[in-house]
């Protein structure tokens, strides 16, 4: 009895030690801006949706890491008039979960996990859109991302369906900030343009 509440006791210890669960700290965005921010943008959230494409649209883990993200090191913060909005955008999420190892640890009461065998696996993968509207809410920009996240599941170790998310945000995030420092330049200047049709050459002639 004292060996069956010992191993016991070391599982649970495991479980607790080993599991990735979410942090508060996970939502955490590193102030690291891009050389040219974006103008000042309202962020929308349209409360339709067509088909299976859904405009997020509450403080979830994927609004509050975009949210920050923007305000840290994407757009400009100045106080004033906004030039135009932009917008996160969830297109469709997969989600595969294997449980190959799930028969023989049945089999075995579990007792196999114990040393390490895992027991499933899983892997999301989301698709997100961004984008960004003028001041005549003209659609200037539009950036598509896929990202996935795995984990591996045993007794002691593993990563929460959380976790994953957050995961696959930060990936998406960060691709949509390299695009970023690549185009904002040109895209602050259609924001300008909308702002100021008058000062359009094309519009002079």
């Amino acid at each position: 009895m004292k060996t069956y509440l010992l191993i016991l006791s070391t599982i649970t210890m495991c479980l607790v030690s080993g599991c990735v669960t979410f942090k508060p700290s996970m939502l955490r965005v590193e102030n690291d801006p891009i050389p040219e921010k974006l103008h000042k943008l309202s962020v929308i959230t349209p409360s339709t949706q067509l088909g299976n494409v859904t405009t997020i649209k509450y403080q979830n883990y994927d609004f509050t890491l975009f949210q920050r993200e923007l305000e840290t090191n994407l757009m400009d913060k100045t106080v004033g008039r906004n030039y135009g909005t932009i917008e996160m955008v969830f297109i469709s999420q997969q989600q595969k979960s294997g449980v190959g190892f799930l028969i023989p640890s049945a089999i075995t009461c579990f007792t196999i996990n114990i040393l390490g065998l895992p027991i499933s696996r899983e892997k999301i993968t989301n698709e997100y859109e961004f984008r960004i509207y003028d001041i005549n809410n003209n659609e200037i920009a539009k950036y598509n991302y896929f990202a996935d996240a795995k984990s591996t599941n045993g007794l002691y170790y593993g990563k929460s369906q959380d976790v994953l998310i957050i995961e696959i945000v930060k990936q998406v995030l960060e691709d949509f900030k390299n695009d970023l420092e690549r185009d904002a330049a040109s895209i602050n200047r259609q924001l300008e343009q909308a702002m100021n049709p008058e000062s359009n050459p094309m519009e002079e002639q």
